[in-house]
């Protein structure tokens, strides 16, 4: 029954598909088999489930590269497992099945750049596996027997491998027949198919070569030639659900694709996780970091036959790295709720002696462990170890040897988001390009003017690095100021300072802009003034009758075939104004205009379509928002993503900005989101997107 069960499983998971996560040009993991066989437990430990996959890396163009692995990662809920990985070990046994039917005999050049380009590619295949070579037309025929002789593969390849012209392509005859060939091996098995036809025998289906396939393990790799009947589509009907890959290439292309395709097979990769999951099918994510950094993922498939109840754990991944205040450590916990705290302990290598033993405040992936004791090029020893809450050690990382060399922890201001009548403080971002905030106990940050000498007063603020970092506008006028920040340790040391101020251009709203904003927000105050002018209208026109009434004055009466435009009221009816539309239009413009005048510029409405509209900026300073009171008012409702202030366009010295005004679904300038309270520099006929649904295109009149 065990044996059954363990059966199923593993089936189960070498029928899951692999991903292939990163599409469109981007570096990407693909996974070929994975495998789940339960563990017994053994005397005073607990049972585990043991994960087997084996997966290939590919290129940005989706081909199969060999890189330097520096460590792998499955995340099965909240737990971490890192793995053990490698070439995979064992031999390949590996069937090469070649079209030999009437679809090339017609085209002998194209026939031979197949032959040639095989025999050049024999030596990008795996060393330690035996080859048979197989050729199909209407008939399948074993030209080569199992061999791990590549010179006699090729020779046989270059001499016994002829066209059959006249003959029918039975493309499923061949594979099944390839297939067979290999599902006796104990190793690992491929079939590697190069076609320039599709199946038109019909002898047998292609269900059945994929089933006979995936019941063995049995990963099919082709390689279509361009220009004939084959196409992508059909090949990856045979290598999807076998995890293969597929190509197309053109016939002065197969050299490159072949040596691409069969050194795939010797780049694979094997990597292994003892882990307790939940009973089920699962699907998780795999990580691989490469040795430069980069991490490709992808997703993993298996099925837990049980629920299995994890032992706390603790691994060190990566490096150890050094700042001037701590070591940056990035950890893979499992079961971290039995954890209760963590301990690290570092010695000196030279002397022996314990330099730190210490209880770090969190159980947490990434920790900043403190440095202050240990010497600029010393070599240390670190280990970690879990805690249960009486302090008994639960687990403990392999010790870790490094050398510490601090690297200087550096900060940067990228965007101030200033004060508006939504918000009364700078919002400043600050980035950490050299290792993250681990280290910095917190922020410090101040404006100050070109003019003054220090932090202008009422300016200083000192906050967390987990807290959005504000400076108060206090009673601030309108001008330029420069944003600064420093970072500090625990002990308030400054250890990094951001290399250059930021800038930013505030506008303190005034007390008009303030009631405009208060009356368009509040439905009762809309209310109220609504009742209030209607009721003036009523004392002004009750005034104006009695006024009337009392003077007598005689009503003129104006004769119908007089032309309209030249008519001009009486001294007795200068009560009624006629406004000019030119004049009209005017009045509808911003109340506030800036004092700056700068080059023309204009945004215009792109979607959606529907709404027309369009202005021209010709201040320093243009606001875009929902909101009455903005320069630019974008008439839509809540729904558009547009907040009421969203957000402003800049002139600087004759370069024009967008800014974000912390809207609610952010600012974009060509499809890129501005960080919250961000700014970027607008180029002629960029487009300025408002949350999701709303573009402006900029342009810059001349």
């Amino acid at each position: 029954m065990k044996r059954v069960l363990i059966a199923l499983i593993s089936s189960a998971a070498l029928l899951a598909p692999g991903v292939i996560n990163a599409q469109g040009g981007s570096p990407s993991v693909y996974v070929h088999t994975t495998t789940a066989t339960p563990t017994q437990a053994s005397a005073g430990g607990v049972a585990a489930l043991k994960v087997n996959t084996l997966f290939s890396l590919l290129d940005s163009a989706g081909m199969p590269t060999s890189s330097e692995i520096d460590h792998i990662e499955l995340r099965v809920g909240q737990d971490r497992y890192t793995a053990t990985f490698g070439k995979p070990s064992g031999q390949w046994a590996i069937a090469v099945l070649l079209d030999t039917s009437g679809t090339l005999a017609g085209n002998q050049d194209d026939f031979r750049r197949m032959i040639e380009g095989f025999s050049k590619s024999l030596d990008q295949m795996p060393q330690n596996a035996l080859y048979t070579i197989v050729t199909f037309d209407s008939s399948p025929r074993v030209i080569q027997e199992f061999t791990a002789d590549k010179e006699e593969v090729r020779k046989n390849i270059l001499t016994a491998v002829k066209p059959k012209a006249g003959s029918k392509p039975c493309l499923n005859d061949g594979l099944l027949e390839a297939v067979r060939r290999v599902e006796s091996a104990s190793a690992r098995k491929a079939v590697v198919v190069v076609t320039a036809s599709q199946d038109a025998c019909g002898n047998t289906p292609l269900q059945a070569v994929v089933d006979e396939a995936t019941s063995t393990g049995t990963q099919i790799h082709a390689l279509g030639i361009d220009g004939y009947a084959v196409n992508l589509a059909t090949l990856e009907k045979y290598t999807q659900p076998t995890r293969g890959l597929a190509y197309i290439r053109s016939p002065n292309d197969l050299i490159f694709g072949l040596g691409s395709l069969l050194s795939g097979l010797a780049n694979q990769y094997e990597a292994n996780w003892t882990i307790y999951p939940r009973k089920g099918e699962q699907t998780d994510d795999m990580f691989v970091t490469l040795k430069d950094s980069s991490v490709l993922n992808g997703k993993i498939t298996f099925v837990s036959d049980k629920d299995y109840e994890p032992p706390p754990k603790v691994d060190l991944i990566g490096e150890v790295r050094s700042t001037p205040a701590s070591l940056l450590v990035n950890l893979v916990i499992v079961n971290r709720a039995k954890i209760a705290a963590l301990q690290a302990r570092i010695i000196d290598k030279t002397t022996g002696k314990a330099l730190l033993d210490q209880l770090l405040p969190k159980v947490e992936d990434s920790l900043a462990i403190p440095a202050n004791t240990l010497q600029t090029d010393g070599n240390y020893t670190l280990e970690i170890n879990a805690l249960d809450a009486q302090n008994n050690i639960l687990s403990s990382t392999p010790p870790r040897d490094f050398q510490f060399k601090p690297t200087p922890l550096q900060i940067g201001i990228v965007a101030v988001s200033a004060p508006s009548l939504d918000s009364s403080n700078f919002v400043v971002t600050v980035t950490t390009p050299s290792g993250g905030a681990a280290g910095i106990a917190r922020y410090k940050a101040w404006l100050e003017t070109e003019q003054s000498n220090g932090p202008i007063a009422g300016t200083e603020v000192f906050q967390s690095p987990d807290q959005p970092l504000t400076i108060p506008a206090a009673d601030l006028p309108s001008g330029v100021y420069q944003v600064k920040a420093q970072a500090l340790d625990g002990a308030n040391q400054i250890i990094a300072e951001a290399a250059k101020p930021f800038k930013v251009d505030y506008t303190r709203p005034s007390f008009i802009d303030r009631i405009v904003r208060d009356v368009g927000q509040s439905s009762v105050a809309v209310v109220v003034l609504v009742v209030v002018a209607i009721v003036a209208i009523l004392i002004v026109f009750m005034l104006f009758r009695y006024a009337r009434s009392r003077s007598r004055v005689e009503v003129r009466v104006v004769e119908p075939e007089l032309d309209r435009k030249h008519y001009r009221a009486p001294a007795s009816d200068r009560s009624q104004v006629i406004i000019q539309p030119e004049i009209s239009q005017m009045m509808s413009g911003p109340i506030n205009q800036p004092a700056q005048a700068v080059a023309g510029a204009a945004i215009v409405m792109r979607e959606p379509s529907t709404l027309l509209y369009q202005a021209k900026i010709s201040t320093s300073r243009f606001t875009l928002g929902r909101s009455a009171t903005n320069d630019g008012v974008i008439k839509l409702d809540s729904q558009s993503g547009v907040s009421g202030s969203h957000a402003v366009v800049l002139n600087e010295g004759g370069i024009w900005y967008v800014q974000d005004s912390n809207s609610t679904n952010g600012t974009s300038v060509n499809g890129q989101k501005l960080p919250r309270g961000g700014r970027m520099r607008l180029q002629d006929h960029a487009v300025i997107g408002l949350g999701p649904k709303v573009k402006l295109e900029f342009r810059i009149l001349s």
